[in-house]
């Protein structure tokens, strides 16, 4: 079994959740109180019984390890995602944000980033700690986990994230509105508003080297370019100078 390591900001919120569910007066919880904290989730009893048989890896209690890799269950199967054994691996790097529970306040709240046409304008985001990837292709098992988040996105009739819910999808992963921006500016390749599945995988990836404090760059990296590019759905929304040659 091999528990889930939340982001800082995940950890926070399920710090908080955990002090919820035990009302600070424990540093662990049993399984009774586990399901009736579980059921504000919202979930069908079948699905939490699944994330406490995961999780819990078969004890009769969970400490904040357990409880941290229930919390990421819980949010995954409030994204859509199928709950088995396999699910924290094909999701890694997936994000969706802290778990929804009826009746408490999660106090860690992502900034709202303008509608993308706005981002398109914005000054790019301050540099960050870490240093550059040697390369900036995408990770065929990342790429999975992007798109089963993509497949779970509603899309307009044209089979595009629009802009106003690419906004909305991307503030969950907690980042500052200038990275926002600046992941905005990178990866709306087509200058439209809107995301076909490449510049979303292109946006994902972004995202998710930012939460590991890398420096996001200038310009859209060629090679990130040709990991995603594959999957457009019309080539011609690539400006001419960002084709592979």
């Amino acid at each position: 079994m091999s528990y889930y390591s939340p982001t800082p900001e995940e950890n926070e919120a399920y710090k908080h959740l955990f002090t919820a569910a035990t009302r600070g007066q424990s540093s662990s919880i049993g399984g009774s109180d586990a399901v009736k904290f579980f059921i504000a989730s919202g979930l069908p009893v079948p699905v939490l019984k699944q994330v406490w048989g995961i999780a819990s890896n078969g004890q009769k209690e969970m400490g904040p390890r357990e409880f941290s890799t229930a919390m990421r269950l819980i949010a995954l199967a409030q994204n859509g995602y199928t709950i088995d054994e396999n699910i924290l691996r094909s999701t890694e790097g997936a994000v969706v944000g802290a778990p929804k529970f009826q009746g408490i306040e999660n106090p860690v709240t992502p900034p709202t980033p303008q509608v993308p046409p706005a981002m398109a304008t914005a000054t790019p985001s301050p540099p960050m700690a870490a240093a550059s990837p040697t390369t900036w292709a995408i990770p065929s098992e990342q790429r999975a986990g992007y798109e089963k988040l993509w497949n779970n996105l509603g899309k307009n009739p044209q089979g595009l994230l629009e802009g106003k819910d690419a906004a909305a999808f991307f503030a969950k992963s907690g980042q500052s509105r200038d990275v926002l921006r600046t992941v905005w500016q990178l990866a709306d390749v087509g200058g439209d508003g809107n995301m076909d599945l490449a510049e979303f995988l292109i946006g994902m990836h972004l995202t998710m080297m930012a939460k590991k404090g890398v420096q996001l760059p200038s310009s859209l990296p060629q090679d990130l370019l040709r990991s995603a590019q594959r999957h457009l759905r019309n080539p011609r929304r690539i400006p001419q100078h960002f084709q592979h040659r």
